[in-house]
């Protein structure tokens, strides 16, 4: 069997390549395990129990949050799309748009309150941005 010495320098690349993703990899979750143990998390029930966690900065000035005023006429796309903004269950998500007007997303920078309005109102909801 001839192997070339271009063989042996893709295969060597290739498995130092992967090397340095799995130390990548690992570096990030080491990282994001310390920083879920911070206070700059909001937690949210899930329908199974578990909880979901989502990105917050409170206490730094510039904090917003997503008001839902009115569902609007298509209240199940709002719910789907708070679902998935929010990673709240069915109930939780539900309960949000039936006691609009109600705070959706709170202490988040303004791009991600601007990002989860424009989701909200594509589906035909009243929000608004607010100051947290």
């Amino acid at each position: 069997m001839n192997i070339s010495l271009v063989n042996v320098l893709v295969l060597a690349l290739f498995v130092v390549g992967g090397g340095l993703v799995a130390l990548m990899v690992t570096v990030t979750q080491r990282s994001y395990k310390k920083d879920e143990q911070s206070e700059h998390w909001v937690v949210y029930p899930t329908a199974k129990g578990a909880t979901t966690m989502v990105r917050s900065h409170p206490g730094l000035p510039g904090d917003y949050a997503v008001v839902l005023d009115e569902p609007g006429r298509k209240p199940i796309h709002v719910v789907k799309e708070i679902r998935a903004v929010t990673g709240l269950g069915l109930g939780p998500a539900t309960h949000l748009v039936e006691s609009a007007p109600s705070t959706v997303l709170s202490g988040v920078d303004h791009a991600t309150a601007t990002a989860v309005h424009g989701k909200l109102a594509k589906v035909g909801a009243v929000v608004r941005v607010a100051e947290a």
